[in-house]
């Protein structure tokens, strides 16, 4: 499989689209003749198994595919929650530890935290 390097007519739709990308799966199939806009008297053989990107999408929805750049925008939006979570709890942690150390002073008793790290933490380092 690649990239068709011109413009094909779609084995599934039969159109031909100049603003799609054309996937050439280099199968051979015995598919109509359509019109040649080019040369009316010369008509163009669908002889290749060359699908348009919309109708690739259509048939990858059909068994749960999904579109990667939504994928990609939902992953990048989740990252930047992590993050801005992340920041909180570190900056609380601070905060907390701050407040230990006044306590210490004050008291003059030593504060035990437990001995492991919050989940978030852990998984960080």
């Amino acid at each position: 499989m690649h990239i068709a390097d011109k413009v094909q007519y779609c084995a599934s739709c039969f159109g031909q689209y100049l603003d799609r990308q054309h996937v050439d799966f280099e199968a051979f199939w015995d598919g109509p003749a359509l019109k040649n806009e080019k040369d009316e008297n010369n008509p163009l053989g669908v002889d290749d198994l060359i699908i348009c990107e919309k109708c690739l999408m259509e048939a990858g929805k059909l068994i749960g595919l999904e579109h990667a750049e939504k994928l990609k925008k939902e992953n990048e939006e989740l990252g930047a929650a992590v993050e801005s979570h992340l920041e909180q709890v570190l900056a609380r942690d601070e905060l907390i530890s701050d407040l230990e150390r006044t306590v210490e002073k004050l008291t003059g008793e030593k504060i035990i935290r437990p001995a492991r790290k919050p989940k978030i933490l852990a998984s960080v380092d």
